[in-house]
C-alpha cells in the first residue's frame, strides 16, 4: 500500500482549479505552472499555499438503490481529475467503494482508525491520482454499536478521527449507509454539507421527504448541516413519470437540484468492473451527466481528458 505523500496546494489565478503536488516531484528550479483545466501559465514562488479546511460533504439517503456509491465514487474521481485532492471514506458496511475503484480494500479500515488500532498510512488507499479512499465494510457495524453505546461522544470520536486526517485533503466525501443508525447520524454530524441522491421514482421521493423530517428532528437541517445538492439520478426522459418528478422537485428547490443523471447501462457494467466514469469514452452519457455534477460542486469549467490534470 502506497503512503501518502506530502503535498502543497497550488491554485490557478484564472479558473480557480487547485492542484495537491507532491513536493519531491517539483523541480528545485520550477517557478511557473501551466493548468490542464484553462490551459493558463501562471508564476509560482515556490510557497506553500495557507492551508484551508477541507469540504466535507455527505452523500446520504435512508433508502437503498438510488445511486448513493455510484454518485459518490464518480464525484471523487471527478474532482481528483480536476485536479483536488480527494478522500473518500466509505461509511456503508456493504463496503462498496472500493470494488467500485477496483482496490483492494485492507483490513480495519475506519473502523481500525476510530479504534485507533491503525494509522492513516495503514489503512488509506491511494485508488486513483490525487484519490485516497478510506475503506468501509462489516466491520462497521461494530463501530456502530459503540458510537451508539457512547451517544455523543461516540460522534465526537468519530469526528475527531475524522479531522485528524482531512488537513492533507481539499474535498472529504464520505458514502453512508441507507440506514438511519448512530453511524450516520455520526458522519452527518461531521460533514457540513450534504448531497441526496433521488432515484425519480414514488418510494425514493418518500424517502427522500422522510430522510428531511429525519434530519429536522435531529435538528442538522439548516443548522450546522446544510442541505446543497439534490441530485436526480435514474432519470429516463422516455418515462413521463420520471420527468415529472423531476420538473417537480426542479420547481420546488430549484439551484439545489443538479442536472439529472440519466439511466445507463455501461455505466453500471464498468462500476462491476472496477472502473469509474472518467475511465469512459467523452461521449458516454454517464461521463457527460457526471462531468457536470463536478462542474456544478467545484465551479469548474470543463474536465480535461482523463490522465491530462496536473
Amino acid at each position: 500500500m502506497a503512503g501518502v505523500d506530502v503535498s502543497i496546494l497550488i491554485t490557478c489565478p484564472r479558473c480557480g482549479t487547485r492542484y495537491s503536488v507532491a513536493k519531491n516531484k517539483i523541480p528545485p528550479r520550477v517557478r511557473s505552472f501551466r493548468c490542464k483545466a484553462c490551459s493558463t501559465s501562471f508564476p509560482w514562488e515556490g510557497k506553500e499555499e495557507p492551508g484551508r479546511e477541507p469540504r466535507r460533504l455527505a452523500i446520504s439517503l435512508s433508502k437503498a438503490g438510488v445511486g448513493k456509491t455510484t454518485t459518490a465514487v464518480n464525484l471523487a474521481a471527478g474532482l481528483a481529475l480536476a485536479g483536488f485532492s480527494v478522500l473518500l471514506v466509505d461509511a456503508d458496511p456493504a463496503g462498496r467503494a472500493a470494488a467500485s475503484l477496483g482496490v483492494a480494500r485492507p483490513e480495519g479500515g475506519l473502523f481500525g482508525l476510530v479504534a485507533g488500532e491503525l494509522s492513516p498510512e495503514q489503512v488509506l488507499v491511494e485508488a486513483r491520482e490525487r484519490l485516497w479512499l478510506l475503506p468501509g465494510g462489516h466491520s462497521l457495524s461494530g463501530l456502530r454499536r459503540i458510537i451508539a453505546g457512547q451517544g455523543r461522544a461516540g460522534e465526537a470520536t468519530l469526528a475527531q478521527t475524522l479531522a485528524g486526517v482531512e488537513g492533507r485533503f481539499d474535498y472529504v466525501l464520505v458514502d453512508t449507509s441507507p440506514d438511519w443508525d448512530a453511524l450516520t447520524i455520526g458522519i452527518l454530524a461531521y460533514v457540513r454539507e450534504l448531497i441526496i441522491p433521488v432515484s425519480l421514482e414514488v418510494m425514493s421521493v418518500q424517502g427522500f421527504g422522510e430522510f428531511l423530517q429525519l434530519l429536522e428532528a435531529r435538528g442538522r437541517y439548516g443548522k450546522e448541516l446544510r442541505l446543497k445538492y439534490i441530485v436526480p439520478t435514474f432519470y429516463d426522459p422516455r418515462i413521463r413519470k420520471s420527468v415529472d418528478i423531476y420538473e417537480k422537485f426542479r420547481n420546488v428547490y430549484g439551484e439545489l437540484v443538479c442536472a439529472p443523471i440519466a439511466c445507463d447501462g455501461e455505466l453500471a457494467e464498468n462500476q462491476g468492473l472496477g472502473k469509474t466514469v472518467f475511465d469512459l469514452d467523452r461521449e458516454s452519457r454517464g461521463r457527460q451527466d457526471y462531468e457536470a455534477l463536478v462542474r456544478k460542486v467545484a465551479g469548474l469549467p470543463p474536465l480535461p481528458p482523463s490522465g491530462e490534470a496536473g
